[in-house]
């Protein structure tokens, strides 16, 4: 095992400016909502929930009552909140028959459409609830710009690291979900140190310390040297 650390960062940011699901024609479903001070939903020119229920019929969709919870941020979802004063049925989700992706025969495609509205109602609520992240990962680099090594005794001190992006990504959505996902896109000789971190700042940095591939020179030199007289001399000197 290499004698020597390098020293990587994961910072997690949450996404500023991320794209809206719904203006982007991402989602399977439709939600339409009624709300004096919120703009939720797809736009749509039903009047009111009885207009709604005359013209969308159960036939030939899956529909859904659909919950907001309003307090210190909005949370959405198909079933009813346990506070009844900061929440409420907000307007509907439904799923169209032909769009349910897969054979439509019987009615085993509203099965299918349950799972598509209860998958994009959660990733809804938690755009809504600004929950959408974005990472990047660093390599430290010590002052002449190559990789920093660190003994594994040594001390973490990161003053005199240097930074260097590796890779990013973001629109990663839900807090949960977006942990799972980042730890998962980590370079396997990073991953497991991640892991075994107790917490990943969300909103932070962290910052983890892994075996070095290419330790030193000096480390590799003396590997295939040893002394003679007090005098360090190469494995073929004696050859």
């Amino acid at each position: 095992m290499s004698k020597y650390h390098e020293v990587w960062k994961l910072e997690i940011r949450p996404d500023e400016d991320p794209p809206n699901p719904i203006a982007d024609a991402f989602y399977t479903s439709k939600m339409i909502c009624w709300h004096r001070e919120y703009t939720l939903g797809d736009d749509h020119s039903f009047a009111d929930p009885d207009d709604f229920r005359e013209k969308i019929t159960e036939e030939n969709h899956v529909i859904c009552p659909l919950f907001m919870f309003d307090h210190s941020g909005i949370s959405l979802s198909i079933t009813p909140f346990s506070c009844p004063w900061d929440s409420g049925q907000v307007g509907f989700v439904y799923v169209s028959k032909d769009a349910v992706p897969g054979p439509v025969i019987g009615e085993a495609w509203r099965a299918r459409a349950m799972r598509i509205i209860r998958e994009e109602v959660e990733d809804y609520s938690a755009f809504v609830a600004g929950e959408v992240f974005g990472y990047t990962l660093y390599l430290g680099l010590n002052s002449q710009g190559e990789t920093f090594m660190r003994p594994v005794n040594g001390p973490h001190e990161l003053h005199e690291i240097e930074w260097e992006a590796i890779s990013s990504c973001w629109n990663i959505v839900g807090h949960d979900a977006a942990k799972e996902y980042i730890l998962s896109d980590m370079p396997d000789k990073i991953r497991p140190a991640l892991e075994e971190e107790p917490h990943i700042d969300m909103y932070g940095d962290t910052v983890v310390w892994v075996p070095a591939e290419n330790p030193p020179i000096e480390e590799k030199e003396l590997s295939t040297t040893r002394l003679r007289g007090g005098v360090t001399l190469k494995e073929d000197a004696y050859e």
